[in-house]
């Protein structure tokens, strides 16, 4: 077990609070065992990471119900390539051809110089 002191919470200012008493009540609303130890209190490292990332968990369970857990890895990690990758996996997006892209909006385009004027009627006669 890796304590984490509360004082140290404090310190780090993990919760956005520094008051070892507002610490202590977000532990308390999240069911994070808090052990004193004579003159100083802590909690289980790994119970306080659990809580603290429970919303996290709970929208990933949400969105990704069969590989929530290895979508919740590369975020811990902070591995944004995994994420993308999984992502695509999912969802992959359908490539376009380019004969099927609307060009609509280039023909309201109005060009300022005579070279843009030469490059959109090159663009848009092929």
């Amino acid at each position: 077990m890796i304590r984490l002191y509360i004082h140290d919470i404090a310190r780090a200012n993990l919760l956005g609070r520094k008051d070892p008493r507002s610490i202590r009540k977000w532990c308390d609303r999240n069911n994070v065992l808090i052990v004193d130890d004579g003159t100083n209190s802590f909690v289980n490292q790994a119970d306080f990471e659990i809580a603290y990332n429970k919303p996290i968990t709970e929208i990933l369970k949400k969105q990704h119900p069969d590989d929530w857990e290895q979508h919740y890895r590369y975020y811990n990690e902070g591995n944004i390539n995994g994420l993308i990758r999984m992502r695509h996996n999912n969802h992959p997006s359908p490539i376009r051809p380019v004969n099927d892209i609307n060009i609509n909006r280039v023909k309201k385009y109005v060009p300022g110089t005579q070279s843009s004027k030469k490059l959109l009627k090159e663009f848009l006669n092929g």
